[in-house]
């Protein structure tokens, strides 16, 4: 697909809360961490979140939530939590231009955590792009696995959002 075809949008809360799910779960290799409801949890502990989408003939290809973090001296911190969702090859120069010029940032990194199955091939497209491997992790990298409806006292503390 060609990357000129692409158009980047800003999702304001209103789409998204109507079918930002809806879109992030037609993709095989969605994360609970894109999902409207993080957003929206990750918003009520004071993070700043954006939703973007990428579109070819109206039909989303990629999307993304993350969240912004703004730095001293015009420096800014994007962190995607559970990754891109879609197509890869579509974080490329125009992608980051877009973040730029939309977000009006300066200087900024982004920093992905991929929920999917990274294969060889989503690998090699974001060596490509000129993505590098962080040097440094943000936490352990390991997950727990719950699940609640096998402990009744568990079951009854839990909000689940």
């Amino acid at each position: 697909m060609l990357d000129s075809l692409i158009k980047w949008e800003l999702v304001d809360h209103a789409v998204a809360e109507k079918s930002w799910d809806d879109c992030l779960f037609a993709f095989s290799e969605y994360s609970i961490f894109q999902g409207f409801q993080w957003g929206e949890y990750e918003k009520a502990t004071g993070d700043t979140v954006y939703r973007l989408w990428g579109k070819h003939n109206e039909k989303v290809v990629v999307m993304l939530q993350f969240i912004l973090r703004k730095l001293p001296f015009g420096c800014s911190y994007i962190w995607i939590p559970g990754g891109v969702v879609g197509d890869l090859t579509h974080l490329n120069n125009r992608f980051k231009l877009f973040l730029k010029k939309t977000l009006n940032l300066h200087l900024f990194v982004i920093r992905s955590s991929f929920g999917r199955v990274c294969q060889e091939g989503d690998v090699n497209i974001l060596i490509s792009l000129h993505w590098k491997r962080s040097i440094a992790c943000l936490n352990s990298g390991l997950s727990v696995l719950l699940n609640p409806t096998q402990d009744k006292m568990l079951h009854k503390e839990i909000t689940f959002y």
